[in-house]
């Protein structure tokens, strides 16, 4: 039902694929409805409240009464903001084919950054020749092998790294607490879910795994989840390279998300040369 409505549009943010939806229903307390032959997805976000998404399926000439409707169920929800996640398109939609005044915001942490797969996959030239440095060392210092995750011990192996992971940060907020019921979810439902997966193992300990997908028309990979142990050396490159180079050479592009406004999460997506930003908007009526 889901995907029915969002094939009628071009939305390139991986927030409106469903395996991404599905991941973080319980932490986002993700709720839908379908209203006036639209699809409408509410979610909750810290320092945002609740929110709607952008409909989907929406008809321009029915989007007044949508956004009326959803004015009125609003008002039992604490929020900052009528609409989050959205893009462009939408918001001149609404100034073109409604009558409300509203204002919009670019949330500039949450802005998605978007690479070329096949950059990624050749790290040709001066401007991959670190990452390339990275993931050589990988391969000559480590005896690695490479799985996909389909077996109960390979599932396990992967909660065991989480596990490892978020012993060493130094902060555990709500999302951290509540991504090890959410993965291990979601590796119980990779094939309903539609998910690729990759493993890799140095001396048969799991030391890095990735889960993503295909999304708009299979010209774009989001990657949901990358996982690794920092102390070998090279492993987020050889990780994204090599499962990018088995599961989606064939895409054009790479999602990998937002940096959430952290510097280091930044430095670390920026060094891997986006080509551009899918920015995203929070709406309100002035």
């Amino acid at each position: 039902m889901f995907e029915s409505y969002v094939d009628k549009h071009n939305i390139l943010s991986y927030e409106y694929t469903f395996p991404s939806l599905y991941l973080w229903r319980k932490l986002c307390n993700t709720k839908y409805a379908v209203l006036d032959d639209a699809f409408i997805i509410n979610k909750q976000e810290e320092f945002k409240g609740s929110f709607f998404m952008q409909p989907l399926g929406y008809k321009k000439e029915n989007l007044q009464g949508i956004i009326k409707k959803l004015i009125e169920i609003r008002k039992a929800y604490p929020s900052n903001y009528l609409f989050g996640d959205v893009n462009e398109e939408f918001i001149n939609d609404i100034r073109e084919y409604t009558d409300f005044n509203i204002c919009s915001t670019k949330d500039i942490n949450d802005s998605e950054y978007i690479y070329s797969t096949s950059e990624l996959i050749n790290l040709s030239g001066k401007k991959f020749h670190g990452k390339k440095n990275h993931y050589n060392n990988f391969v000559k210092k480590f005896n690695y092998e490479v799985k996909e995750v389909t077996t109960p011990k390979i599932k396990s192996d992967c909660m065991e790294l989480l596990k490892r992971w978020h012993s060493v940060k130094e902060e555990v907020d709500k999302e951290l607490i509540m991504e090890t019921d959410a993965i291990n979810d979601v590796l119980c439902k990779l094939d309903i879910l539609k998910l690729k997966t990759i493993a890799v193992y140095v001396d048969n300990k799991i030391v890095g795994f990735s889960i993503g997908e295909k999304y708009a028309n299979g010209t774009m990979a989001n990657i949901l989840v990358e996982k690794a142990d920092i102390n070998y050396n090279g492993i987020y490159a050889f990780i994204n390279r090599e499962f990018l180079t088995q599961q989606f050479s064939e895409t054009e592009f790479v999602n990998r998300q937002e940096d959430t406004g952290s510097e280091g999460l930044r430095k670390s997506k920026q060094s891997y040369n986006p080509i551009r930003m899918e920015e995203k908007y929070l709406v309100n009526l002035k």
